[in-house]
C-alpha cells in the first residue's frame, strides 16, 4: 500500500461499525434479475414508458404504511420477499420509508432523518447540495414511472446472508422496479439502504449508506437513458458519482495489481475478481471526470449507443477534443506517471492515487523475455536501478503503443518503436525511474511481445513501504496481524529490514514468503 491506500484503510475502519464486516455494491449481485428485466423490456419497450394518462401513483404521509417488494441477495438468491414498512418523514426529494421489524431497535427517527437530510439538502463536498441535486447536475434526471417526483427510500435489512463478519449490501437498485406491472416490481422510483450491519445512528454508518445511495440514484438515472448500457460505463459512473459527492474512490488496490486486464471486462457474480472490476472501472471514469469536469458524464449517460460508441458519442456531443483511444492512451501514462505539469493529460485533481504496479528491475541487464498484453489492457515494466538503459521491444502485433515514461526533475514521457533499441543514457543519474508502458489497443486480442534491456547494474537497491508521517493509522488491538508486502527484486538477496514505531510499544513479527495475497490466511513460509 502507498501513504494514500494507508488513508484509505483508515478511513475504511471508521465507515464501518464491525472490523469484520466490510460493504460491497449490490448492482451485480443481481446480474441474472437484471438481464430478465432487460430481456422483457426488448419484448415489451412500451413498459417503461409511463403513461401521461397515469395520475400520481402515492398520496404517502407520514406514518403511511407500505408492503414493498424486496430482492433475496443471500441464501436464497433470485427470489423475492415482502418488507412492511412504515413512512417516517417526507422530503423534498424522497419519501423515508422503513421497515416496521426494525423500527426502534437499528432505526431511530434521527437515523432518518440523517439520511434524508444527506440525500436532499447537503453532501460532504458541497453543504447546500444533496445526493439527489449532486446526481441529477452530473448525469441528468431520474425516470418517472409512477407519476411522482419523489424518489421511495427504503431502509431495511437487506437478505444478503450476512451472520456477523465478511461482506454485506449496504444498498441496491434494481431496474425491475421501473417497468409497469413487472413481476415482484414495486411500480416505483425506489432504492433500498441497508440497516445491518450498517448503523444509522452513528455519522460513520450515514456516511457509509449515503455514499452507496450515490452509487445507486446514478443507477437509477443511466437506466432511465439507457437500460442496456454495458456494466462497465454504468458502474463507472456510479463510482465517480461517489467520489463526486465527497465519498472517496473506491478502493484502487484491485486495480493497480491488475492493469493487464481487459478493460470494459465484467466479471460474473460469484468472482471475487469483479471487485478488481469496481476499481478499474472507478479509475477510469475518476480521470474522465479530473480531465474534462463533471458535464461531460450528462451526453455520455444520455447517449443511446453503448461501450466505447457510447463514450465517443458522449464525448463528441460534449465537445472534449479527444475520443477514447486518446483518452485510453493518456490514462495508462497518467497511472504511472500522475504529474499534471508533465502533460495536463498525463493526472489526476484526484489526490494520491496509489501508482500501477509493474514488474520491477533493479538491474538494467534483462535477458530476452516473452510478455503479452490483453486487448485494451496494458504491462508496466519498471526499471528502477542502475544506469544507461538500453531496451528493445520486438512484436509482430500492430495494436501495440509502447511508451517510455522517465521520472526526473522534470519527468518526461517519450514513444518506443518497436524493433528499434531506445537508449536512455540520463538513466541512474537525471531520471531515476523510467517505466516502459506497454499497450495493447487491439479491442479483441492480446499482443504478444519480447524485449530485452542492458545497462550498467548496482549492488543494492532500498524498497521502501512509507517514508513519510503516516496519513492514517490502523486501529489494532492485542493480538491483531497486519502484514507489509514488497514486490521482490528479481536476483535479489534479502540484506536487512527496518520498521519504525510511530507510538510506545512493543510488537513482534518475522519476514515471510508471500502468498500472492494482500491478506494472507495463513502466511507464508518463515524466512
Amino acid at each position: 500500500l502507498s501513504a494514500s491506500g494507508q488513508t484509505l484503510v483508515a478511513r475504511r475502519a471508521e465507515e464501518t461499525l464491525q472490523p469484520d464486516a466490510y460493504p460491497i455494491p449490490g448492482s451485480h449481485l443481481l446480474e441474472e434479475q437484471n438481464k430478465s428485466v432487460l430481456a422483457y423490456i426488448a419484448q415489451h419497450p412500451e413498459s417503461v414508458v409511463r403513461s401521461k394518462l397515469l395520475k400520481p401513483s402515492w398520496s404517502f404521509a407520514v406514518g403511511s404504511t407500505h408492503t414493498w417488494k424486496a430482492t433475496n441477495i443471500g441464501a436464497v438468491p433470485n427470489t423475492y420477499y415482502d418488507v412492511p414498512s412504515t413512512c417516517r418523514a417526507i422530503g423534498t426529494r424522497c419519501y423515508m420509508f422503513v421497515e416496521d421489524a426494525l423500527w426502534g431497535s437499528r432505526v431511530n427517527q434521527s437515523a432518518v432523518d440523517a439520511v434524508m437530510n444527506a440525500f436532499d439538502n447537503q453532501t460532504p463536498v458541497n453543504p447546500a447540495k444533496g445526493v439527489y441535486q449532486m446526481d441529477v447536475e452530473t448525469f441528468g434526471t431520474p425516470p418517472d414511472i409512477d407519476g411522482d417526483p419523489r424518489i421511495i427510500i427504503l431502509i431495511l435489512d437487506i437478505q444478503d446472508g450476512f451472520s456477523g463478519s465478511g461482506p454485506y449490501v449496504a444498498g441496491y437498485f434494481w431496474g425491475g422496479n421501473e417497468v409497469q406491472n413487472y413481476p415482484n416490481g414495486n411500480n416505483a422510483e425506489i432504492y433500498y439502504v441497508d440497516a445491518n450491519p450498517v448503523d444509522l445512528t452513528q455519522a460513520s454508518g450515514v456516511t457509509a449508506a449515503m455514499s452507496t445511495a450515490a452509487h445507486e440514484f446514478q443507477h437509477m438515472i443511466h437506466f432511465g437513458k439507457d437500460p442496456q448500457e454495458i456494466s462497465f460505463v454504468n458502474e463507472g459512473c456510479s463510482c465517480f458519482a461517489q467520489s463526486n459527492c465527497g465519498y472517496g474512490i473506491r478502493d484502487q488496490n484491485g486495480y493497480v495489481n491488475e492493469t493487464n486486464h481487459y478493460l470494459l471486462g465484467w466479471r460474473a457474480t460469484g468472482d471475487p475478481g469483479v471487485l478488481n472490476d469496481y476499481s478499474r472501472a472507478g479509475r477510469f471514469f475518476q480521470y474522465i471526470g479530473d480531465q474534462f469536469g463533471v458535464g461531460v458524464f450528462m451526453p455520455i449517460v444520455a447517449s443511446a449507443l453503448h461501450g466505447i460508441d457510447g463514450l465517443n458519442a458522449g464525448l463528441a456531443s460534449y465537445g472534449a477534443g479527444r475520443n477514447f483511444t486518446q483518452i485510453f492512451q493518456d490514462w495508462l501514462v497518467a497511472n504511472i506517471l500522475d504529474d499534471r505539469t508533465v502533460n495536463p493529460n498525463y493526472g489526476y485533481l484526484y489526490p494520491d492515487l496509489p501508482k500501477a504496479v509493474g514488474t520491477s528491475y533493479i538491474t538494467p541487464d534483462v535477458q530476452l523475455t516473452s510478455g503479452a498484453v490483453q486487448a485494451l489492457a496494458a504491462q508496466y515494466l519498471s526499471y528502477t536501478g542502475g544506469s544507461n538503459l538500453k531496451f528493445t521491444l520486438t512484436t509482430s502485433s500492430d495494436s501495440l503503443v509502447v511508451k517510455a515514461v522517465e521520472i526526473g526533475h522534470p519527468s518526461r514521457v517519450l514513444d518506443v518503436v518497436p524493433g528499434v533499441e531506445f537508449d536512455e543514457p540520463g538513466f541512474g543519474t537525471t531520471f531515476s525511474a523510467v517505466h516502459i508502458v506497454v499497450m495493447n489497443m487491439g479491442k479483441a486480442t492480446p499482443a504478444n511481445f519480447y524485449f530485452q534491456s542492458s545497462g550498467n547494474a548496482v549492488t543494492s537497491v532500498e524498497l521502501k513501504y512509507e517514508e513519510t508521517e503516516p496519513a492514517g493509522y490502523l486501529d489494532l488491538a492485542t493480538g491483531d496481524s497486519a502484514c507489509v508486502w514488497f514486490t521482490g527484486a528479481p536476483g535479489g538477496r534479502l540484506d536487512s529490514i527496518r520498521v519504525a514505531l510511530h507510538s510506545v510499544g512493543s510488537l513482534s513479527g518475522g519476514i515471510y514468503r508471500c502468498t500472492g495475497s494482500q491478506q494472507p490466511t495463513p502466511l507464508g513460509a518463515k524466512i
